[in-house]
């Protein structure tokens, strides 16, 4: 397990029963510089879901990669999963 995972077992999405809190993963620090010359977007792995187990999973198929942080890219990809309708 990842520390995303182990992070991620530390939540709990209830209180008495009743879904409180939703959480997605956005993948950022795979920067890449595209063909254009701009640099790739964060990576929505999950949207904003009350199920955690599914974040789980798909933090447990992150893998390392070789590139450099781009917290920017990745904040505007968290931006619009908040905005999101679904979100």
């Amino acid at each position: 397990m990842n520390c995303t995972g182990e992070t991620l077992n530390r939540y709990n999405a209830g209180y008495y029963s009743q879904a409180s809190m939703r959480i997605g993963l956005v993948l950022f620090g795979n920067g890449a510089i595209d063909e254009d010359g701009t640099i790739s977007e964060g990576v929505l792995v999950e949207e904003l879901i009350a199920d955690i187990g599914v974040v789980q999973t798909g933090a447990a198929g992150i893998e390392h990669g070789n590139g450099f942080t781009l917290a920017q890219r990745a904040s505007r990809q968290h931006i619009r999963t908040l905005a999101s309708p679904a979100g």
